[in-house]
């Protein structure tokens, strides 16, 4: 089996690390939720966006 280079898995690491556990739609969605004060409208809103595709939330 084939095994890459030192480098390339320090490379590969420092990628991963980099990559947020979340994508920022459900970064939001977890935020909102934290927040006792939150609206159940903020949290449709936040999930009509992501439906629809819409970015950067």
């Amino acid at each position: 089996m084939n095994q890459i280079s030192p480098e390339l898995a320090k490379k590969l690491t420092r990628a991963v690390e980099k990559m947020p556990a979340f994508p920022k739609s459900v970064q939001k969605i977890l935020e909102l939720t934290r927040n006792l004060d939150c609206e159940p409208k903020h949290l449709v809103q936040q999930a009509r966006m992501k439906w629809n595709g819409i970015r950067g939330c």
